[in-house]
């Protein structure tokens, strides 16, 4: 706590009355009289109203409390201990590459899976699932170095769904998936692809991720 004692020898002096202070300190501090803040310059202050005694005086108290900044630290600490506490070990990420044009529009494309296993432990038999829509067919070259899917269906509303096991990742290991796709008619404008949908075993529990969708 600090105290300040405001002197003036004019008698109709209206104020304000002014103590510099800074974004933090405004969070963690209170006056005695209440003030308001008032920025000026590139700087804030606090401005009290003048209630001068017989002695054209004012005494001012600025009280700084550290508990509050404390307790918003500790909630924060918490909350990341909680994320990575909780969040996934598997990351799985989508990307469009090798587009195509023709006619004006999208032709073909070459879709990447990217998974990686950030977490502490290896991962086993992780199901990844992509689709792609019905205007849109798979095309069957093969990508050496990349997983082949397993199975391939057709799906009435969602077009064709791949599906990949991974058997084993290592920490820190990751796998890339690669496929093309081609459209029946050109593109125009731009269309969705969704979310690829990767399943897998953590601490004997069935955890479910998904890719971001483009």
């Amino acid at each position: 706590e600090r105290k300040y004692l405001f002197k003036t020898n004019n008698n109709d002096y209206k104020g304000p009355i002014k103590i510099e202070t800074s974004f933090l300190k405004k969070i963690i501090t209170s006056t005695k009289p209440k003030s308001r803040v008032i920025k000026e310059d590139d700087k804030r202050y606090f401005g009290f109203v003048p209630k001068l005694d017989k002695n054209n005086e004012m005494e001012i108290r600025v009280i700084e409390n550290y508990r509050p900044l404390v307790f918003i630290l500790i909630l924060i600490i918490i909350a990341v201990l909680v994320y990575f506490g909780y969040r996934s070990p598997l990351v799985v990420r989508k990307i469009v590459s090798g587009i195509e044009r023709k006619e004006g529009g999208i032709s073909e494309l070459k879709i990447i899976l990217n998974a990686r296993n950030r977490g502490k432990e290896p991962l086993k038999s992780i199901e990844i699932t992509d689709s792609i829509p019905n205007i849109t067919s798979l095309e069957k070259e093969l990508f050496i170095g990349t997983l082949q899917p397993y199975k391939v269906l057709r799906h009435e509303k969602k077009g064709m769904v791949l599906k990949w096991i991974i058997d084993d990742l290592s920490v820190g290991e990751e796998r890339v998936i690669t496929y093309r796709i081609k459209s029946r008619l050109p593109i125009l404008g731009s269309f969705s692809l969704e979310a690829a949908i990767a399943k897998y075993k953590y601490n004997d529990k069935e955890r479910v991720v998904r890719s971001n969708s483009i």
